[in-house]
């Protein structure tokens, strides 16, 4: 994954181009990491664009379970029938923190923006994980 801490306060993640592995638990303990590692202790609002990954049972458990290392989850989806499947997950797995399924970037950012804490120094970083 490509985690990027952006001006705005938003941290974006990505996929890998190219990366078509299937993801496992010891990619969610990764990916855990390298956001701790960029946020430095900081809860920022993350907008993940992860549209056709598939995130095991083991890693929604791992995730709905894990200490919040973000104010709020914005996720874009590609389909209606993502984010139908999506919400049902989520609500079979209760988050510790706000997260909601989006189709469109602009709405997930308005909705994002009002749980932005901290000022954020005009620096784009990036943490990548396999």
């Amino acid at each position: 994954m490509i985690f990027s801490l952006k001006e705005d306060g938003i941290m974006e993640i990505h996929k890998i181009p190219g990366w078509n592995d299937t993801p496992t638990l010891a990619h969610a303990q990764k990916d855990m990491e390298c956001i701790s590692v960029l946020s430095e202790g900081k809860m920022y609002p993350h907008l993940c664009y992860l549209p056709d990954v598939v995130i095991s049972r083991e890693m929604r458990e791992f995730y709905a379970s894990h200490e919040p290392v973000s104010a709020a989850t914005a996720l874009i989806v590609k389909s209606s029938f993502q984010r139908i499947l999506g919400n049902f997950f989520l609500g079979m797995n209760k988050v510790k923190v706000p997260v909601k399924l989006f189709g469109d970037e602009t709405e997930a950012r308005q909705w994002l923006s009002k749980y932005k804490t901290d000022v954020v120094s005009p620096r784009p970083l990036s943490v990548f994980a396999e």
